[in-house]
């Protein structure tokens, strides 16, 4: 019997979206505040210096995730395997499955200045035994409804 298996990558649209932001950001700053550092404090200067690397980090990690060739998620018949970050993998087999269920997180922040409201979905795996394993649905290119039927075919078995 041939194992066949459904892969799911990155939606990689919004990933490099968002690491070009990054660079775009980390551009902005330091061009207009640590070139320049006029009127900063040291303690504002060490914040933005630190708002640099991690921009990078987060740019970097990004766009390595656009170009990453291995799928994020891959539904076999016996078993779930996820990459959960850049070589971080988890291969859950169906008979560990105990439940998923499709979770929406809503950050709120709120100041004297405007409101922002940001919601990420995530399916989040449940084990008996081990931890849960979240999935960020937002950064998956879903393929239109296909990796809900490839779930949920093997989720009612």
């Amino acid at each position: 019997m041939k194992n066949h298996s459904i892969k799911f990558y990155s939606h990689r649209v919004k990933t490099v979206i968002i690491g070009i932001l990054c660079f775009v950001m980390i551009y902005i700053l330091y061009t207009k505040l640590l070139a320049d550092p006029f009127g900063l404090t040291s303690i504002a200067i060490s914040a933005c210096w630190a708002m640099l690397v991690i921009l990078f980090i987060l740019g970097v990690v990004f766009l390595l995730k656009t170009f990453d060739p291995r799928p994020i998620i891959e539904i076999m018949s016996e078993g779930l395997t996820i990459r959960t970050f850049l070589f971080f993998e988890d291969f859950v087999p169906w008979e560990e499955v105990v439940g998923a269920n499709q979770e929406n997180y809503t950050n709120r922040v709120v100041s004297m200045h405007g409101y922002a409201r940001v919601t990420t979905t995530f399916l989040r795996i449940y084990r008996p035994k081990g931890r849960s394993l979240a999935i960020n649905l937002s950064l998956l290119n879903k393929r239109g409804t296909e990796f809900h039927q490839a779930l949920s075919k093997y989720l009612a078995a």
